[in-house]
């Protein structure tokens, strides 16, 4: 096959490559060789700076950078995570992926209307992904542990 489309891990991504300053910058900044293809070849950012500033977003958020990255099957999330430690420190080395359980939680629209109406007394919880970890946490704290079982 001839042309300009990435083959292997790059297979079936629809953004065209950027040009070598970026790949240039990336690998200036530190990041992996991995991280670099994903980004060069499957997302639609044109340069470091706008990585480094194009607004976050909630994992949900559509419009947000989290989100387009995360769906980047090639990027994986220890690539996120190296994006993530660029933004925060300007530096992606040693970033490790989050060791975190993702829970998918369907609500009915009274439910979801519910939740929001929380949300809405309480100006410090900004999301419901927020909400529904401080209601659980909460929750959790409320009970009393169980003792394991003593042994004879």
């Amino acid at each position: 096959m001839t042309g300009s489309t990435p083959r292997g891990a790059n297979a079936g991504i629809d953004a065209a490559p950027r040009g070598p300053e970026f790949e240039r910058d990336l690998n200036a900044a530190g990041f992996s060789k991995h991280t670099i293809i994903a980004l060069v070849y499957g997302s639609d950012i044109q340069t470091i700076e706008e990585l480094r500033t194009r607004p976050w977003g909630e994992p949900g958020d559509s419009f947000g950078l989290h989100w387009q990255l995360s769906m980047r099957r090639n990027l994986g999330a220890s690539g996120i995570a190296e994006v993530l430690a660029f933004r925060e420190s300007g530096d992606p080395r040693g970033a490790a992926a989050p060791k975190q359980a993702q829970v998918v939680v369907l609500l009915d629209p009274a439910m979801a209307a519910d939740l929001d109406a929380w949300i809405a007394d309480r100006p410090d919880i900004g999301s419901r992904r927020e909400a529904v970890r401080t209601i659980l946490a909460a929750e959790i704290a409320s009970k009393p542990r169980l003792k394991p079982l003593e042994q004879d």
